[in-house]
């Protein structure tokens, strides 16, 4: 008996939205095996659908003749967006909202204005009797991460071990990791949970801050360079401005000395093996 596979009526059922799907709808007679509807199906009707690829094939006997080899089926054929998922699969975020710092050093005073002598603290923020409060800014700090799927044949405890001693990081390497330079990146960790019997979910995060390559100018001296991660601070000292004789003098404080502090501890991230 000729098996026929005929489209409904009220076939092509869209949901459209951030996961857009369609629903195909047919009819399929001249079977009663269900083995042979299915394969039937899956040899003609459409692998993708407005670039959407098949996703599903869901089958319904709503009369069979066993006999007669003879039955009719209700077909629903879905396409919609895959869902990556599977060992050798990588999913990629990334966030560029940045990080907060406080300095106490301005890029450049801009204006001044008052009464009498105006000190000059040389770029030192909130200056007081007591010290220099500074203020509290917004830095570029990019964070991403990464979504590996590892068999867990693979997720040892050497494996876990490597994780651990990496994390808390900054990258120190000649072959930059991810497109940074050495210095850039930290590794702030990795979270992982077990998918069934055999899979792990591996979610590695990082945050990434620019090195400083050029002199940074601070009140009249320049430090050379930093790396993203290391930290830079200033050291004050109270001085005079003016001459006494033309009643123009003001106490003021300004930078004495600069510092560049490494307070992370430094590694190959490559060591990860999540590729450059």
């Amino acid at each position: 008996m000729a098996i026929v596979f005929s489209e409904t009526t009220e076939s092509r059922r869209w949901l459209r939205g951030a996961n857009p799907t369609v629903e195909y709808l047919y009819f399929l007679t001249g079977t009663a095996n269900d083995v042979t509807a299915r394969d039937h199906v899956e040899a003609n009707a459409p692998t993708s659908v407005a670039g959407l690829p098949r996703l599903t094939v869901e089958l319904e006997a709503t009369w069979q003749d066993t006999d007669a080899d003879d039955g009719r089926w209700e077909v629903v054929v879905t396409f919609g967006l895959l869902t990556p998922t599977g060992v050798g699969v990588t999913i990629f975020s990334f966030d560029t909202t940045g990080g907060t710092q406080h300095v106490t050093q301005s890029l450049a005073t801009i204006r001044s204005g008052g009464a009498g002598t105006i000190p000059n603290h040389q770029g030192a923020i909130g200056v007081s009797e007591d010290g220099v409060d500074g203020v509290d800014i917004t830095v570029p700090v990019y964070k991403f991460s990464e979504t590996h799927y590892e068999l867990d044949a693979t997720v040892d405890t050497d494996f876990k071990s490597n994780i651990f001693n990496l994390t808390g990081k900054v990258h120190s390497d000649a072959i930059d990791f991810k497109g940074f330079s050495s210095g850039e990146v930290l590794f702030l960790g990795c979270r992982g949970s077990k998918r069934g019997d055999d899979e792990w979910e591996l979610n590695y995060s990082f945050a990434a801050s620019p090195n400083r390559t050029e002199e940074i100018s601070i009140g009249s001296f320049t430090i050379a360079s930093k790396w993203g991660w290391e930290y830079l601070w200033v050291q004050y000292q109270d001085t005079t401005t003016g001459t006494s004789s033309s009643n123009n003098q003001a106490n003021v404080r300004i930078p004495k000395a600069a510092y560049v502090e490494k307070v992370y501890e430094v590694g190959d991230l490559n060591g990860l093996g999540l590729g450059l």
